[in-house]
């Protein structure tokens, strides 16, 4: 049981930079624009050592990358095989996800609420609470 959370917490934990020199530097990875964006919850996400410039997956301290279909992060990449919405006036869904972590692969569903520009995630790994990454001139 703790090999399936533990991937999943490192995924969590993936925007808590440790401060890493010579990590890759690039625009975000590409995306819609989040003003149509199909659901409220897609987009780069932060905390607070999150350099929402570096590409998401690249280092510990990029931004994650959640869409409807897929969520990136360090050393940590997930395909979304479903979303449910659970309230969409409160911003609560479900998302079911088929996940590659350090090597090794695991389901979970994961619950996210979005409020404004915050996302609280939770999985079996955990519960963490991002902020939205700044709308860059690609964005729209």
């Amino acid at each position: 049981m703790m090999r399936k959370a533990f991937p999943g917490l490192l995924f969590l934990l993936a925007a808590c930079g440790s401060g890493e020199e010579g990590a890759e530097k690039e625009a975000p990875e590409a995306s819609a624009p989040q003003s149509v964006a199909a659901y409220p919850f897609e987009g780069l996400w932060a905390n607070s050592f999150t350099d929402c410039s570096l590409k998401p997956g690249s280092a510990e301290e990029a931004p994650i990358l959640i869409t409807s279909n897929r969520m990136v992060g360090y050393e940590n990449e997930c395909a979304v095989t479903d979303v449910t919405v659970i309230d969409e006036a409160a911003g609560r869904y479900e998302l079911s996800r088929s996940c590659m972590g350090e090597g090794e692969p695991y389901e979970e569903v994961a619950s996210l609420r979005v409020s404004g520009d915050t996302l609280m995630f939770q999985s079996s790994g955990g519960s963490v609470t991002w902020l939205r990454c700044p709308a860059t001139e690609e964005d729209g």
